[in-house]
């Protein structure tokens, strides 16, 4: 048992995108906290995704966002298989209560973060090495005076931002698996030690695999953007792609005129070949990730699906928030909290003094983390929504020189590289913005998910 959930509950990293998977355990109902754990059916779950998705549309290849707890939840084949174990546990400890034994649960886990450290530590390598070489590219940027040259130089600019951007992504869906990880290990950890089961350690086993759950609900639903912001860097790479397409041919033009040398042909072909290779990696990085993804939510790996569209930020909700009252809600579902009141409460006439004393310092400690968290997660929000309001300022200043620039092209007053390059501003700026709506609505999602226990 303990070797087959060691394997159950692995870790492992891919190659290429580096995202990880990671399978973890379900929980019950949280109206069957003391009674006799059950599996649940599909309809035991109220979510919003009964309300608003059919049975055929939850099938389906479009996967909506508003779908992912549900699905992740219901058709996540080891997550049903975990059921099961928890459902074991408690017979265990039923078992144990009727005969007067000392109960254990089965079970282990083997957890190593050492290659999500490493894969976390190559993308800092790479998103380090990115920023130097965009940095040294600015500097000779400025020394240049030819407009090809130019052109060139910035296209690199802007595949290399891409690049990191992309690293940027994969690194922060990585440490969000790694909160999984952790909880995990814990949990496993202290199931393995061959301790007996009292009640209250059977309510922690179930506030632990609930905190389980919810955070890879939680990482499934950090996925959706994730993809979408590698959308929206493989559309600013084919548009780069499109004007280094168009300064190829130009360098080509200039070169049957005498005004450049065959090594200014060779670097704009280089220009054009890399952001062809970049696209090439990106796709396959998206590709990796739908994987993953379908995985996640119960599918076979490489169904064909297509993501629905992104959610747009609830802004009603951000001028709804009450942060005071938002603290007090989630003191009253945060797990650890409820975990230590759960484990003070089973004190008996011998615990000692120092024993509760320490107890009662960490919960206190535990809650204003709590408080910390919160109030961490509203000002991100606020910050969050100051970067999509400034990026939105200068996508709309960026869009109207784009205009300009077409009606002058179309006049025939600039070149179409010079169009071309207001084109691949406005694309950038744009990208920019809808990077910053996505990194909002995830800013509010962490913060809903902080009040609901995590």
């Amino acid at each position: 048992m303990k070797n087959h959930l060691a394997k159950k509950l692995g870790v492992s990293a891919l190659s290429g995108l580096m995202l990880v998977n990671t399978i973890l355990p379900a929980y019950a109902a949280k109206d069957d906290d003391d009674g006799p754990y059950t599996i649940p059916k599909v309809q035991t779950y109220s979510t919003k995704s009964t309300a608003e998705y059919s049975e055929a549309q939850l099938s389906d290849g479009v996967v909506e966002y508003g779908e992912i707890d549900f699905l992740v939840r219901n058709y996540n084949n080891t997550i049903v298989s975990n059921r099961y174990t928890y459902s074991n546990m408690r017979d265990a400890y039923e078992e144990a209560e009727g005969t007067g034994a000392s109960s254990s649960p089965s079970g282990g886990y083997a957890s190593s973060d050492r290659e999500m450290d490493k894969a976390l530590d190559d993308l800092n390598k790479g998103i380090s090495s990115y920023r130097n070489n965009i940095k040294e590219l600015n500097n000779k940027l400025d020394s240049i005076t030819n407009e090809s040259d130019k052109i060139a130089i910035n296209n690199q600019i802007a595949g290399l931002q891409n690049s990191m951007a992309t690293l940027e992504v994969q690194k922060g869906y990585i440490q969000s698996i790694q909160e999984v990880n952790t909880t995990m290990s814990d949990m496993m950890s202290s199931m393995a030690n061959g301790s007996g089961m009292s009640a209250s350690g059977l309510r922690n086993y179930y506030l632990q695999f609930a905190e389980a759950e919810a955070t890879m609900v939680k990482a499934a639903q950090g996925m959706y953007p994730t993809y979408y912001q590698l959308v929206y860097n493989l559309e600013q790479l084919q548009a780069n792609l499109e004007m280094a397409e168009t300064a190829y041919q130009g360098t080509l033009v200039r070169q049957e005129l005498g005004m450049c040398t065959e090594n200014d042909v060779a670097d704009a072909l280089y220009n054009v070949t890399n952001l062809k290779s970049s696209i090439s990696n990106l796709e396959n990085q998206m590709a990796s990730l739908k994987q993953e993804f379908c995985k996640l939510i119960g599918r076979n790996f490489n169904e064909d699906i297509t993501f629905g569209a992104l959610p747009e930020v609830d802004y009603e909700y951000i001028a709804s928030i009450d942060l005071y009252q938002d603290i007090e809600t989630a003191l009253a579902n945060n797990y650890s909290v409820n975990s230590k009141k759960n484990t003070m409460s089973d004190y008996g006439p011998g615990t000692n003094s120092a024993t509760r004393t320490s107890d009662r310092y960490a919960l206190d400690a535990e809650r204003e983390n709590v408080r910390s968290e919160v109030n961490k997660a509203y000002l991100d929000i606020q910050t969050k929504k100051t970067e999509l309001d400034m990026a939105k300022e200068k996508c709309a200043n960026a869009e109207r020189q784009m205009k300009n620039s077409e009606e002058q092209y179309n006049l025939g007053m600039i070149s179409k590289l010079e169009y071309e390059q207001k084109k691949v501003s406005f694309v950038a700026e744009e990208t920019a913005c809808k990077t910053a709506e996505s990194a909002l609505l995830d800013a509010v999602n962490t913060y809903k998910w902080i009040l609901m226990g995590l």
